[in-house]
């Protein structure tokens, strides 16, 4: 999991395949996959080509689940990209859609989606409150991509965090690890969420070790990453600086 150099190839062997057969449907489908791989790699530009382009071939063929789709993988793009308004309108077109089909899969990306943007804007209510819809409808009877789940514990917990609430961190980003379907972006995100957790709690030797490794970590999000470098360095420096302390007192 998390091998994007090889998800990248056979993307290109996917869209390839559609050319060389017509298949104009499942062609639009795979660029919204490529325009994920580069949102997760840090190229939000080449992303949003893709997924326009995605898009233009979803409107040509009529295929509205698939636009729709577009909106979400729009919403992530800008979310990622801190254009957390430009995201929240691609998430509630979504979820507009969402909510008319019926469709679990887009309900729940854009109900999580718009839970971060809220999130990210010091909306901490309003993000709680589209979180509380999602968590609910996740525990519906046949619902069909439970392994959305997963996505919902860890913006529950990164909604945690910034409430400083880190026992309830805690719990979401251990949960959203242990749900069925985690995929390896997320998992490392919540492993992210776990570091901050645990300096927080003054775990500091856990909190560096998570954060190496979640740096390190091929899956890793571009976000993701560009957040972690600032707070290990600052963690370093920090402790540099106790030590320091410590010694001068000793004299």
């Amino acid at each position: 999991m998390g091998h994007y150099d090889r998800a990248w190839q056979h993307n290109i062997a996917a869209v390839e395949v559609s050319d060389s057969t017509g298949e104009q449907r499942f062609k639009a489908h795979a660029l919204q996959d490529r325009a994920d791989l580069l949102r997760l790699t840090g190229d939000y530009d080449g992303a949003r080509a893709t997924a326009r382009a995605g898009l233009a071939l979803s409107e040509q063929q009529g295929d509205a689940d698939a636009a729709a789709r577009a909106d979400l993988s729009f919403a992530w793009i800008e979310n990622d990209d801190g254009r957390h308004d430009l995201a929240a309108a691609h998430a509630l077109r979504c979820l507009a859609f969402a909510r008319e089909t019926n469709e679990t899969f887009l309900l729940l990306g854009s109900l999580v989606a718009l839970a971060c943007s809220a999130r990210t804007q010091g909306d901490l209510a309003a993000a709680g409150r589209w979180l509380e819809q999602a968590f609910a409808h996740c525990h519906r009877p046949r619902v069909t991509h439970i392994n959305q789940l997963a996505a919902v514990h860890l913006e529950r917990g990164n909604l945690a965090v910034a409430e400083r609430d880190w026992p309830a961190a805690r719990r979401h980003f251990t949960a959203a690890l242990a749900t069925a379907g985690c995929i390896a972006a997320d998992a490392q995100e919540a492993q992210a969420g776990l570091a901050e957790v645990a300096w927080a709690e003054q775990e500091f030797a856990t909190a560096r070790r998570l954060l190496t490794a979640v740096i390190d970590h091929p899956a890793t999000a571009a976000v993701v990453r560009q957040r972690a470098r600032p707070w290990l360095r600052r963690w370093e420096l920090w402790e540099a600086l106790a030590a320091l302390a410590g010694s001068r007192v000793g004299v």
